[in-house]
């Protein structure tokens, strides 16, 4: 998925490509309507893309930067699976809140 060769532009595509993947997810946890396999089976899948994002690069970059990067951004999918996984948490998390604490999840990815 992520090719064999890597330049500062190439890498950064990438790593929207992760970000983008990542917002969709938390999209999906904070939709009441989607059942919870479903968002079981994203949750993997994201979590793999991120494996495999911060695997291949760390032979570019940094190590331990890859190693942390895999672990902010592991906590934030987990954090959205134990804070919106459970409809009947849900219920509290309508509306501004769910874009809120969504926005907040991404800033701490990134940061």
């Amino acid at each position: 998925m992520w090719g064999s060769s890597c330049s500062p532009g190439r890498a950064l595509k990438h790593f929207k490509h992760l970000t983008d993947r990542v917002d969709g997810f938390l999209d999906l946890m904070a939709d009441l309507g989607t059942n919870f396999k479903v968002k079981l089976r994203d949750y993997v899948k994201v979590r793999d893309d991120v494996f495999e994002f911060c695997q291949f690069y760390a032979k570019w970059l940094d190590n331990p930067l890859m190693k942390r990067l895999k672990a902010d951004m592991y906590e934030v999918l987990e954090q959205a699976v134990s804070r919106w996984g459970d409809k009947r948490s849900m219920t509290k998390w309508r509306g501004g809140d769910i874009n809120n604490e969504r926005s907040e999840l991404l800033q701490r990815s990134v940061v």
